[in-house]
């Protein structure tokens, strides 16, 4: 019997724009027109395997004028925005990606004299290896040249603290999660729960507090920076039921992974030598999620996680999630909770051309972009 992940019947992407384009703007240029849709489908490899690299919190300036901060005395002469650059070829030749994705503070707004120039930088490695990537904001990313038109963090600037996660995006999430579901499970293969998801934002969720060197996997070496007041949306991924692990930044020598409710919540760490961070400790998260199969009838994922950093494996194996309710393809799913009006990015590999900028398609003032979709099989 063929393994699922060697059929040729697959899920077809299903992709949920909810925004107007800004006008002259293509996200399909002509070019693009003449390559064929399977091209542009994420898929799992023929092995069954899905890998995912993020990278959070570059804080990337200037480029080479932009110095790096908390490196050893002997590597600070020439140290700057170029090492991060190289460290995310690096990492992109090891993990051999087949999704890039930045959980914001992708650039630090104030040593960046033009935001657009910085964030072209900062996403070129991702532009010049043809893999799809995707992008949400931090709180970093707009202080600097981007429009004010998104608003600031709080309508009250001398409260903080609160408006991270607004009520109408979580029912958003709930109402785009329920619709998926149902058209997962109506499938003509007859599933009998959601498609698994991932979520991936800047700025951790309180409770990723709840953990304590008991129950958790990795590197805890600084506070949980999230919102001081709980926006509930933790309790609104349990009850959609498909979100089984969400991936952060924002706290940059934070390094772990635990389980609260069937949900895994999980630290990148830092990547950007202009951020703070440990001395060898800067790094990027990788996952994979690996189809198996056992048998006629049993079968599920293994969801597998490695950090690595300066070209060497800090650890592997954060979490290990199987199921045994059969072989299914991915929910991804991107959400933000920075900004008052969420940023989604997505970017598929035919979009770009050599003179495109990763700012035709990163602004800091969109209405909700959603990109869900079900993956295919090699």
């Amino acid at each position: 019997m063929a393994q699922p992940w060697k059929k040729k019947t697959c899920y077809w992407m299903k992709a949920m724009l909810l925004a107007l384009w800004f006008s002259g703007i293509h996200v399909l240029a002509d070019a693009a027109a003449a390559v064929s849709k399977e091209q542009n489908q994420l898929r799992f490899s023929k092995e069954g395997q899905f890998k995912i690299l993020q990278v959070a919190d570059m804080h990337f300036g200037d480029g080479k004028s932009t110095p790096c901060l908390n490196v050893l005395p002997n590597q600070m002469r020439g140290c700057s925005d170029l090492n991060t650059s190289a460290f995310i070829h690096r990492m992109i030749q090891a993990e051999k990606p087949h999704l890039i994705v930045f959980t914001g503070d992708n650039i630090f707004g104030f040593d960046a004299k033009d935001a657009v120039a910085s964030l072209n930088a900062a996403f070129a490695p991702a532009l010049s290896s043809n893999i799809p990537w995707a992008a949400v904001l931090g709180n970093h990313d707009q202080e600097s040249t981007l429009s004010r038109e998104g608003g600031d963090y709080s309508t009250v600037p001398s409260i903080f603290g609160y408006g991270w996660i607004k009520p109408s995006q979580q029912f958003w999430f709930q109402r785009t999660s329920k619709k998926l579901r149902r058209a997962y499970m109506s499938n003509p293969e007859g599933q009998k729960s959601a498609a698994p998801g991932l979520a991936y934002f800047h700025i951790p969720l309180p409770e990723s507090a709840s953990f304590d060197s008991s129950n958790f996997t990795g590197v805890k070496q600084e506070g949980i920076s999230s919102a001081s007041v709980n926006s509930g949306f933790f309790t609104t991924m349990v009850e959609a039921g498909d979100v089984k692990a969400a991936f952060t930044g924002h706290d940059h020598v934070n390094d772990f992974c635990g389980e609260l409710l069937g949900i895994h919540l999980c630290y990148a760490g830092g990547f950007g030598y202009h951020a703070y961070g440990k001395l060898d400790g800067r790094g990027g998260l990788g996952l994979c999620w690996q189809l198996w199969k056992k048998g006629r009838r049993e079968g599920g994922e293994k969801l597998s996680l490695s950090r690595r950093g300066s070209g060497l494996m800090i650890n592997t194996l954060l979490l290990s999630m199987l199921r045994s309710s059969g072989a299914r393809p991915l929910l991804v799913s991107f959400y933000s909770s920075t900004f008052l009006v969420t940023l989604l990015h997505w970017s598929f590999l035919a979009c770009y051309s050599g003179e495109q900028s990763a700012l035709e398609h990163l602004r800091s003032v969109f209405h909700i972009i959603c990109l869900h979709l079900s993956l295919p099989i090699a």
